[in-house]
This record gives C-alpha cells, sequence and structure tokens, in this order.
C-alpha cells in the first residue's frame, strides 16, 4: 500500500482532514490552493522528493483539527506510542519539538520547503493551539507570529528574576562556548565575568544559577550536560528556541583526500544558493555551512556523521548529500 494512502486510512479519513494529503494527485487537482514561492528559484516543484518528510498538503482548518486530535489525547493511536512522542520535557522527540512558551510545556512541528513553511504549536495543559501556515519562504514570519499568538494565549508566565548567585560565583569554563541553530551565539568567561556574544553584539550575562542566566530581559538555560558539564544545547526559556553546542577547533592547513577539504556548489530548484566546504582539521570533521556558519561533525556510521544541528552529512551517496541536500564537487 503506498505510503499516501496508508496515512489517508488510518489518520486523515478518521480525523475528517478531507483538505490534506500527501498524494500529488490529489492536491495538484484542488482548484483553490496556494503556490508556492521561494525567492531566486526558476521554478517551485510542486511535489518533494522527501514525501514523509515533508511533502504534507493541508488547509489551517485541517490543521487545526489536527492539534484538537492532539490536546484530547490522540484517541486513534496506541497509549504507549502516545506517550513515547510526548516523552521528555525538552528537545525534539517522536515527530514532535518540546518546548516552553512563558515557561509552559508547548509540543508543536515546523517545517518548510518548495516555496511554504508552517509552525503549528499547542499547549496541552491550557487546551490551546496555535497554526500558521505562509506560502513563501524568505522570512520567519510563520515562526515569530505563532510565537507571539501563543505566548499571549497561555499569558504572562515569563519567569522571574532571581537573585543573583553569590558575589564572587564564576561560571564554570565548561559552559563556555558557541551555540548554532539558524544563528550562533558564544558564552565566554572572562575574569569571573560572562558576556553572551552574537555577531559584534556582547552583552553582560548575569547568572542567578550554576546552569542560568540572565541577558537584558532574556533568560536563558543551560541543559543535557555531560558527565564532563558540558551542556547540550542553550535554550531561550522565554520562547522555547534552543541553540546546540559546536565547539570548532582553530583552522590548520590541511590537504584535500577524498571527499575532505573540498568545496561543494549548492543548488536548489536549478539555482546556485552558495557554497559548503568539508573539513577535516585537527582531528575534527567540520562543515562550512553555505549560510555562512561552521559546524562540527560526529561520526555516526563509516561515511555517515551527523552535525551538531542534527542533520546528516551522508559520503555513501553520489553526490554526497548533507540535510538531504545534494553537493556538487566544485
Amino acid at each position: 500500500m503506498p505510503f499516501h494512502e496508508f496515512v489517508r486510512r488510518s489518520l486523515f479519513g478518521p480525523l475528517a482532514l478531507d483538505r490534506t494529503s500527501f498524494d500529488a494527485r490529489v492536491f495538484l487537482r484542488e482548484a483553490d490552493r496556494a503556490i508556492g514561492h521561494s525567492t531566486g528559484a526558476r521554478r517551485v516543484p510542486a511535489r518533494g522528493p522527501m514525501v514523509a518528510a515533508g511533502g504534507l498538503y493541508t488547509s489551517v482548518d485541517d490543521a487545526c483539527r489536527y492539534l484538537q486530535f492532539h490536546i484530547a489525547g490522540g484517541s486513534l493511536l496506541s497509549p504507549a506510542l502516545f506517550a513515547e512522542m510526548y516523552q521528555g520535557d525538552q528537545g525534539y522527540g517522536l515527530g514532535i519539538a518540546l518546548t516552553r512558551a512563558n515557561d509552559v510545556p508547548v509540543r508543536g512541528h515546523s517545517g518548510g520547503g518548495f516555496g511554504f513553511l508552517s509552525d503549528m504549536y499547542w499547549a496541552p495543559e491550557a487546551g490551546l493551539g496555535v497554526v500558521v501556515l505562509t506560502n513563501s519562504t524568505a522570512h520567519p514570519l510563520q515562526w515569530k507570529l505563532a510565537s507571539e499568538v501563543l505566548r499571549e494565549l497561555v499569558g504572562d508566565g515569563t519567569p522571574r528574576r532571581h537573585a543573583s548567585l553569590s558575589r564572587g560565583s564564576v561560571p564554570a569554563a565548561t559552559l563556555s562556548g558557541d551555540y548554532v541553530d539558524s544563528d550562533q551565539v558564544s558564552l565566554i568567561v572572562e575574569a569571573g565575568e560572562a558576556f553572551l556574544v552574537s555577531g559584534d553584539t556582547r552583552k553582560p550575562a548575569e547568572f542567578v544559577s550554576p546552569h542560568e542566566f540572565w541577558v537584558d530581559d532574556q533568560l536563558y538555560r543551560f541543559r543535557d550536560l555531560d558527565r564532563d558539564g558540558h551542556p547540550t544545547y542553550l535554550e531561550s526559556v522565554h520562547d522555547g528556541h534552543v541553540r546546540y553546542r559546536n565547539d570548532v577547533p582553530e583552522p590548520a592547513p590541511a590537504e584535500a583526500g577524498g571527499p575532505w577539504n573540498r568545496d561543494y556548489a549548492i543548488r536548489v530548484s536549478g539555482v546556485r544558493e552558495g557554497t559548503a566546504r568539508l573539513r577535516k582539521e585537527n582531528g575534527a570533521y567540520l562543515l562550512d555551512h553555505w549560510s555562512g556558519s561552521t559546524l562540527r561533525l560526529r561520526e555516526h556510521l563509516p561515511s555517515l556523521y551527523v552535525s551538531s544541528t542534527g542533520e546528516a552529512l551522508d559520503l555513501t551517496r553520489t553526490p554526497p548529500t548533507y540535510a538531504n541536500v545534494q553537493l556538487h564537487q566544485l
């Protein structure tokens, strides 16, 4: 049975999601459908190659009904599966991101590609949810709007500022380092003082517990520390945004060998988006991303690597791929 038919029978049909489908033939027949727009693309395909990972067409009404299904307890799913999807209190779980808004637990998922962006979040305890769908991609509107609306709905639960650590207390050196997502910030500890650096901006960080600090009116929290005290990621408590630990060694001269220390062209919908570089230096594997950041890579299996942000570099393919985007060697 095709994937799109299985999902229709087991989920979309019982939930009466009549304008929701993974089947390209269904949504292409729909006259009243939005057309995706992507800046610079010669042609935006209607169907993506990764259907189960991001090929769903839906309406905002159907998406809201899907949120209601989750808020009501997911009756179509087995209790064990539903519990696994909601396991933990932070990070990315089984198809669901676990975050917080105004320190209220929030579940959700976002996606994008081929001219569309989407964000849907719900607060199960509050019985509230928000869906934002757009048919353009050159903006963060969907995330900002969904986050702002949800914070308004759940109320002002922003954590209050607590007393600082005792005078002379110094944040652990293991917390300092680079943290990356769509942007990068760095925590620097110098002479007993901590600073959060973003681009050319450097602001004092006021620690209020061993793993929490304020910058202006934003509370940040380090999460999932390893045995050596290194955090996995840095969370903005206000909106649940996380940045992942991304320690990159100092650059060192290195010769090209195999796929490493070479440049690769990135093309999306036939348009050159930028250049990536795979580096192997000082015993570390690195990716110079076409967006400008440098990500550390961890070898998961032979010729398969995982980046700081959780995307896969697959060197077994021809051409190799990162996040399922082909890398064309220059």
